[in-house]
């Protein structure tokens, strides 16, 4: 049977948690039209003798990739390499789905392949964020879009970033296998955050793309230690940086005769995430010296992105640049009294 849709699970230390999201995804009704690929990436737990469980309990949906440890994503392009869907997309081993939805996508999925040139590069859907007791506490939606209908990308992007939570997330896209192959997409490796560039990275081959408003994944947050939580990015902020730069010079290098929608989508999505760079900077202890590192970033993006720079629409980010940062200790305050919790 051919496989419409490769789910890679990039997984580290992971073995609860596959043992808890893994069944209900192999055991779909239209499971042998799934793909899973459980990537091991260098796991010093139990989590590559439970995926190989999996292997064997469900042999025609799930396979097994072992590896040194690269970082998610080094799983992120194991799985790509191996991918026999004709769509793509990630799962971490701690998110789950649902399993009435996700039967709904991969019927909408089958709806929509095997058209060559008239195929979506990128369907999109609903999501739900969840905490560790599995209660949705918030829902991503991208109503606006057509429904169910290939559309073009271009015409549509400025929908798509019209709100907070409009946007193409890596819990919501499922990208044509053959786009980002072509395409030579890869994740760096040994990096957190990662998922920025492939959420991002790709959108420039996208022509064509298709939303179904059905809810078909959970997006678990508030685990301790993961890595969104503000704690982690102080952590791993030379990281963090890192990746942000990696957006910004993608742009640079790639992007300058892209569509004016899709190159403004990308800005305001790189602008999002560089907000995160102030925001974490307002969490280091020593304020002298994150006000001034800062105030170096945001002058570095505005001399070498000024069309990221001048994308940024958070009220905080502007204020800081309209006093120059001298409001930067007041800001790291109310942050951190107001703002800082994950």
């Amino acid at each position: 049977m051919e496989k419409i849709l490769t789910v890679a699970v990039p997984s580290y230390n992971a073995a609860e948690y596959l043992k808890k999201n893994i069944p209900a995804l192999a055991s779909l009704d239209d499971a042998k039209a799934l793909d899973v690929i459980l990537v091991d990436d260098g796991s010093t737990d139990d989590t590559g003798a439970v995926a190989d469980a999996f292997a064997r309990r469900y042999p025609e949906t799930v396979r097994v990739i072992h590896k040194e440890n690269g970082g998610h994503g080094s799983g992120v392009n194991a799985g790509l390499d191996a991918a026999l869907g004709e769509y793509y997309c990630v799962l971490d081993a701690d998110d789950s789905i649902r399993p009435e939805g996700f039967t709904e996508l991969l019927y909408a999925l089958s709806s929509v392949s095997g058209r060559g040139k008239g195929a979506p590069d990128l369907v999109l859907c609903d999501f739900d964020f969840t905490d560790e007791e599995g209660n949705a506490f918030r829902h991503v939606s991208l109503e606006g879009l057509p429904k169910g209908k290939v559309f073009s990308f271009e015409e549509m992007a400025g929908q798509i970033h019209s709100g907070p939570d409009r946007w193409v997330w890596i819990h919501n896209a499922f990208y044509r296998t053959e786009v980002l192959r072509g395409m030579g997409f890869r994740c760096h490796e040994h990096h957190y955050y990662v998922d920025m560039e492939y959420i991002l990275y790709p959108l420039r081959k996208v022509r064509l793309a298709a939303y179904f408003p059905l809810t078909a994944r959970n997006y678990l947050v508030g685990r301790q230690g993961q890595s969104v939580s503000v704690e982690s990015r102080v952590r791993h902020f030379d990281q963090y940086l890192d990746v942000v730069r990696f957006l910004t010079e993608e742009y640079r290098e790639k992007w300058s005769g892209e569509p004016e929608q899709i190159r403004a989508y990308y800005c305001r999505r790189t602008a999002e995430y560089i907000t995160g760079v102030y925001s974490t900077l307002f969490a280091f202890p020593d304020r002298k010296k994150a006000r001034a590192q800062a105030l170096a970033f945001d002058r570095e993006l505005k001399k070498e992105s000024p069309e990221i720079y001048r994308a940024n629409e958070n009220a905080a980010v502007r204020l800081l640049r309209l006093s120059h940062f001298a409001i930067f200790g007041m800001g790291a305050w109310v942050y951190g009294r107001y703002g800082g919790r994950h």
